[in-house]
């Protein structure tokens, strides 16, 4: 599985390109240890990364994706 700026794009500039039924219309795609993006998704590729790498627990990586991909503060508190 795979992804990149769209499916159309990929078959433009790559014109024996013959992966359609791996590619995922989304920012960021994890499979088998690669992973890929769109030009779009930095930040959703650096949550696969850091995911993939095992750098936080997941639940700090949810709130890392929220603050960036959101701009959730996490130190905020939770309202009542």
């Amino acid at each position: 599985e795979h992804t990149s700026n769209s499916l159309a794009f990929l078959k433009e500039r790559a014109p024996h390109y013959r992966g359609d039924e791996l590619y995922r219309p989304t920012l960021a795609v994890s499979h088998r240890n690669i992973i890929t993006a769109s030009g779009l998704g930095a930040i959703d590729f650096t949550n696969e990364l850091l995911r993939a790498l095992e750098v936080y627990a997941p639940a700090i990586c949810d709130v890392w994706y929220r603050a960036f991909k959101h701009g959730e503060d996490p130190f905020a508190s939770p309202r009542a």
